[in-house]
């Protein structure tokens, strides 16, 4: 153990970020994104300046998408890499992620933070297995997906994130037993399932099971 002065020492030496470095920091990753693709970025106002106007805190980003789609061929392993520096805007709320150079390490690099309330992944090589890191996020309320990679097991593993409350699935390997694994959220209240394998069938047995779900929808092949 340290005695109370080494233990004082030792924290005092720790560096303190300022919020000009944090700032920084976020433009940073932000000009990182920007060399691999489109980035669309939503910032949360600050108070009013002393002149009346209102100002943007680049730290308090509460959502942010990125196209990789404009740069095909890009690293995967990179794109990873910058998405785990997005824990430098510890107030991210919603994550979209385009392109089919974002794989499943980009979704095991995502941050964990309580305050990420939905991932929306478009087009990716995201499968199962990343799918399957997602349940970390157990304050996540709204999951997207469009693309090949999710079957009934990534459906499984979201049956795990007992917060969601809208699940939107287009084009995936998702069947009937997909569907019915999300019986185990509570709080599902919006459901769209498009182009898979599932059946109006199913909807209706989800709804039976969840009085909150509203709108579960099917929509054909």
């Amino acid at each position: 153990m340290f005695g109370p002065t080494l233990a004082l020492l030792a924290f005092s030496s720790l560096p303190i970020e300022t919020p000009a470095q944090a700032t920084d920091q976020v433009q940073a990753v932000i000009a990182k994104m920007e060399e691999m693709g489109s980035v669309y970025l939503t910032r949360r106002p600050i108070a009013k300046t002393k002149k009346g106007e209102r100002k943007d805190d680049p730290r308090k980003a509460v959502i942010i998408g990125v196209d990789f789609r404009p740069m095909s061929g890009s690293d995967s392993k990179k794109i990873a890499a910058i998405v785990g520096e997005l824990a430098a805007m510890p107030h991210l709320e919603t994550l979209l992620l385009l392109g089919m150079d974002v794989t499943d390490e980009a979704v095991e690099a995502i941050p964990v933070s309580p305050k990420l309330l939905s991932v929306q992944f478009f087009n990716t090589r995201i499968s199962d297995k990343g799918i399957a890191t997602l349940p970390r996020f157990q304050k996540l309320q709204r999951f997207s997906f469009t693309g090949m990679g999710l079957t009934d097991e990534g459906m499984r593993s979201l049956a795990q994130i007992k917060s969601l409350h809208t699940i939107i699935i287009t084009d995936a390997k998702v069947s009937d037993d997909g569907v019915l694994a999300l019986r185990s959220l509570p709080n599902l209240r919006q459901l769209t399932v498009e182009n898979t394998a599932a059946t109006q069938k199913s909807i209706d047995r989800l709804r039976e099971s969840l009085p909150r779900l509203t709108n579960g929808e099917r929509f054909l092949r």
